[in-house]
């Protein structure tokens, strides 16, 4: 409880920061940006996204989008969608969160904070933040790959795996990743930050 009210102590103090010195901005984009700095944070250093950051984001979305949907006069202060793009945008990425930790073995709280997301901007730019955050992700795992067994031995590596039955690929890449030397896992809400600054921001 402590740690939300500080998550939204800050989420408050960043956006009078931000409307002071530059151009009025979302209360729900601002948001978005502490929750990802914060869960970026705790994913690096602990290896968790804990429960107290996801749910606060959901349950923040849901009242900002709520009060804009309520409103006579909709204003782009406080939410950037309304309570039924919240709706769809929870459950979309939600969904999206659980088939793609069912394919890379990600934690709970990757998907949670997925969740959050698309509850934050909706499904359309929750499913681009998802996908270049992937992609993200896969361009710096198959460089260090590249870069760690050369490029002859990659080319054959990638070619074996392709080669090989599909029901064995998670083990090949898993023997990919211990022979480049490489964690079996890497924080995803680094690049979720990163993809979620591009869509939403660029």
């Amino acid at each position: 409880m402590i740690y939300s009210a500080a998550l939204g102590f800050a989420c408050l103090l960043a956006w009078l920061i931000t409307s002071f010195f530059m151009a009025e901005v979302p209360l729900s984009l601002v948001m978005l940006l502490v929750l990802l700095a914060t869960a970026t944070a705790t994913d690096c250093w602990d290896r968790k996204i804990y429960n107290w950051t996801t749910y606060f984001g959901v349950c923040f979305a849901g009242v900002a989008s709520l009060i804009q949907s309520l409103r006579q006069t909709p204003t782009s202060l406080i939410a950037t969608v309304t309570f039924p793009d919240y709706v769809v945008g929870l459950g979309v990425c939600f969904a999206v969160g659980l088939i793609a930790q069912a394919f890379t073995h990600g934690g709970a709280g990757d998907v949670k904070l997925k969740a959050a997301i698309g509850a934050l901007v909706g499904f359309q730019d929750g499913l681009w933040i998802i996908a270049w955050a992937y992609l993200l992700a896969g361009f710096l795992a198959a460089s260090a790959i590249f870069f760690r067994l050369g490029p002859r031995r990659t080319f054959w590596t990638i070619f074996a795996i392709f080669r090989g039955n599909g029901s064995r690929l998670n083990a090949q890449l898993n023997q990919v990743a211990s022979s480049a030397r490489l964690p079996s896992a890497i924080p995803m809400a680094p690049f979720l930050a990163i993809a979620g600054v591009i869509v939403v921001f660029l």
